[in-house]
């Protein structure tokens, strides 16, 4: 198993990018719900274009040692489309390299819903989550104490809501 790691380089220079064999790995978690994401555009047959969320599992976690670098690299793997197994390094990588190929964010699906379930959050399908997530807005694991009662994400939007309006009246 290789690991490609690149290094920027200045403008107008070609990206250096090297091939880092996996020396050896201890896997240190096997979690249910992590996945990772990518997100993208597909051109359609008719010219246009469609915007997609590529959703990959994460069968495990694991400590890494290569020659990349004397510190163990932390990487998830999971399974592509061929049943192939691929690297995705969570470790930050050093000066200006960084891993090729798609830009994931790494998310807990599952535990979402298992926490929209708990403060009785109405839980948003996948593809609303993760613009959520994106955004910056998502608050389901919240809950805020208002004149002595907790409120989940919704309450406190249609609490707020209601405030504005007596403020506008």
């Amino acid at each position: 198993m290789k690991i490609e790691i690149s290094k920027a380089t200045s403008k107008g220079q070609p990206k250096e990018s090297k091939y880092y064999p996996v020396l050896s790995y201890k896997s240190i978690a096997h979690p249910l719900g992590l996945l990772l994401v990518s997100e993208g555009t597909m051109s359609n047959e008719d010219g246009s274009e469609s915007d997609f969320l590529e959703i990959k599992k994460i069968q495990f976690i694991a400590s890494c040692k290569t020659e990349f670098s004397e510190e163990p690299l932390l990487t998830a793997f999971y399974l592509g489309e061929g049943g192939d197994l691929y690297p995705h390094i969570l470790s930050t990588l050093s000066g200006n390299y960084y891993q090729e190929g798609e830009r994931f964010i790494l998310i807990d699906y599952k535990s979402y819903t298992e926490i929209c379930e708990y403060t009785g959050e109405t839980k948003l399908p996948i593809a609303e989550y993760i613009k959520e997530i994106r955004s910056g807005t998502l608050g389901a694991n919240a809950l805020l104490n208002v004149e002595g009662e907790f409120l989940n994400y919704t309450e406190q939007n249609e609490h707020y809501k209601e405030l504005d309006k007596v403020k506008l009246a």
